[in-house]
């Protein structure tokens, strides 16, 4: 593992590399950063070059926007920024979840060498596609309503987000029907507290108001799409059939988890586990020398 750090314009990103092999070039989930991918990244180190940017606001180690707003826009133009100055040309681009919208938000400014293939996991498509429980509804619509530069909205976002005690009450609620209970909480708590509150709220204003649909946009890429069939917050079905339309040249490889992503610290045996039946997919797309 190689840790660096780049100035980009106003920005100061970090982004870590290790391997070796073909360049696989990760864009991380909203909530989480490189110690939560750590072992993925390990794993797949074994066959390819890993780039890991953290993103700022978001990362633990990442340098916070001053100026710009958090933003998947905003994001893909720092990052079209670090792979022209990786000067990377043969690489696949992989994203998770939100890094999955920055990945298509690259792709459509054009400014670098468009990547060989891409990889998406548990692409977001559409902010109506998101469903959250009624009991928690009410925060995201306070945010949508107000606004997330609202003296109040972020005032008792910030008090919510750094309270330890009030985070581990939630958590335990939200998982209490999971094992390892206390690990549950002590991550999820860690990847919470970590966030900028600014953040926080600006990029859940950001996938709440994505409407890619209403978008011309289509990608001839080889793309492989991964998508997790139990998904307790996505509506899976819709969500796949609009990502299909971004890209028609899409396989799809369904797995199964009991949340929208893993609610706890990912080790090797699930890394082993959800990548079993992806690998030999990822293999016949990035052996392939495509034009």
């Amino acid at each position: 593992m190689q840790k660096n750090q780049i100035k980009l314009q106003d920005a100061i990103i970090d982004y870590y590399k290790m391997g070796k092999g073909k360049a696989l070039f990760f864009i991380p989930a909203f909530h989480s950063d490189f110690a939560r991918f750590q072992p993925l990244l390990e794993y797949m180190s074994r066959d390819y070059t890993i780039y890991f940017p953290e993103l700022p606001g978001v990362g633990m180690s990442s340098h916070l926007f001053e100026t710009q707003k958090y933003s998947a826009q905003n994001y893909a133009h720092y990052l079209n920024l670090l792979i022209k100055k990786l000067a990377l040309s043969d690489y696949t681009l992989v994203g998770f979840c939100l890094g999955a919208v920055i990945a298509i938000r690259m792709l459509e400014k054009n400014t670098v060498q468009r990547p060989k293939a891409v990889i998406l996991f548990e692409a977001l498509y559409d902010g109506d596609y998101i469903h959250i429980a009624k009991k928690y509804s009410w925060v995201i619509s306070l945010i949508m309503k107000l606004g997330p530069q609202n003296l109040l909205v972020r005032k008792f976002a910030s008090l919510a987000l750094q309270n330890t005690k009030l985070l581990t009450l939630f958590y335990r609620y939200n998982y209490r029907y999971e094992k390892d209970l206390k690990k549950i909480i002590e991550h999820q708590v860690r990847l919470t507290k970590q966030m900028d509150t600014r953040a926080w709220l600006e990029l859940t204003e950001d996938i709440f108001t994505l409407h890619l649909g209403r978008e011309n946009i289509s990608f001839d890429l080889p793309t492989l799409l991964v998508f997790n069939t139990a998904d307790n917050i996505l509506d899976i079905e819709k969500t796949i059939a609009g990502v299909t339309k971004i890209f028609p040249r899409a396989q799809v490889v369904n797995i199964e988890l009991t949340h929208h992503a893993p609610a706890g610290p990912i080790d090797e045996k699930l890394v082993h586990e959800l990548m079993t039946p992806i690998i030999p997919k990822m293999q016949a797309l990035l052996n392939v020398d495509y034009p």
